[in-house]
């Protein structure tokens, strides 16, 4: 029951912070039934919750989320709801199904992305392009000056 929460989770979030969000949500639904006056029904999803281990399974899931590495993005803009959830679905065909984004916003990156993963971080902008042929450039400004 609380992999099959998990699972549903995960599958209609593809960021981690947007899954912590949707856990907070459910889990204040489910205690608003379970210890409130709510007249609220019980839907399928809380099958098998209760007032004994409502939470005790919400904290495992955040904690199972949590322990989740994420891919993060570093975009030179904000992007939309639907080219994250494009990115998302992607990255999932590649790496599977247990596999968060977060997308973080960069003004310093031109024209494209930065990635970080496990620690290591890959730039695929234009930026890294111009700061790894520094010294071609510099010497050009150089030969063009001294011609003039």
């Amino acid at each position: 029951m609380m992999q099959q929460l998990l699972n549903q989770i995960l599958q209609d979030n593809f960021t981690q912070d947007a899954a912590l969000r949707t856990l907070r949500e459910l889990k204040e639904q489910a205690l608003l039934l379970l210890f409130g006056n709510s007249q609220v029904k019980q839907t399928a999803w809380m099958e098998g919750i209760t007032k004994d281990n409502a939470y005790e399974i919400f904290d495992a899931i955040e904690a199972e989320i949590k322990k989740i590495e994420p891919l993060v993005i570093y975009m030179p803009c904000d992007i939309s709801g639907e080219k994250v959830a494009l990115i998302g679905t992607k990255a999932r065909q590649l790496f599977g199904n247990n596999f968060l984004l977060e997308i973080k916003s960069d003004p310093g990156l031109l024209a494209g992305p930065a990635f970080a993963w496990n620690g290591v971080y890959k730039d695929y902008s234009v930026r890294e392009k111009l700061a790894g042929q520094k010294g071609a450039t510099l010497w050009m400004l150089k030969e063009a000056i001294r011609k003039q």
